[in-house]
């Protein structure tokens, strides 16, 4: 049964993958994002004001600052929006393992994954949803868990 389910999140993560990297650029929030990275006096600091801080949704752009540093920021941006979309179904699997349930119905989250808040530019609360399936597994097992004595 988990081979099964291994290959067919495979085979999904091998087509979704493709939607991500297949434009030059993904549609999402207009270029925001890329401009917020590169706000250290780079192309895009004329046209935006702020500065890079600790905020509630500065994840995105640390990774964006972080891989930016080895890679192209466009490719750096496609590669945190993959591993999004791969860590969806595998969180969601998680979910369903600790609630006893069959990890099958995980595989619907790849289509999940591109929802409105990820096309509008959303990325650091989209980012959020696979921790918040993991977070809801740990929940789930230490309910399920024996208490120590």
């Amino acid at each position: 049964m988990f081979l099964d389910f291994a290959a067919a999140l495979l085979g999904a993560a091998v087509r979704y993958h493709d939607l991500a990297w297949a434009g030059p650029a993904l549609p999402l929030g207009g270029g925001r994002h890329a401009g917020q990275a590169r706000l250290g006096g780079l192309s895009y600091a004329a046209f935006y004001e702020g500065s890079l801080r600790l905020a509630p949704y500065a994840a995105h752009y640390f990774m964006l600052v972080a891989l930016g540093k080895v890679m192209n920021l466009l490719l750096a941006h496609k590669l945190i929006v993959a591993l999004y979309i791969a860590a969806m179904p595998l969180s969601t699997a998680s979910l369903l393992v600790a609630c006893g349930r069959s990890r099958v119905p995980a595989l619907l989250a790849f289509p999940l994954a591109y929802n409105l808040t990820l096309h509008y530019g959303f990325i650091s609360f989209a980012l959020s949803l696979p921790v918040l399936m993991l977070l809801l597994a740990q929940v789930v097992k230490h309910l399920h868990s024996e208490p120590a004595r």
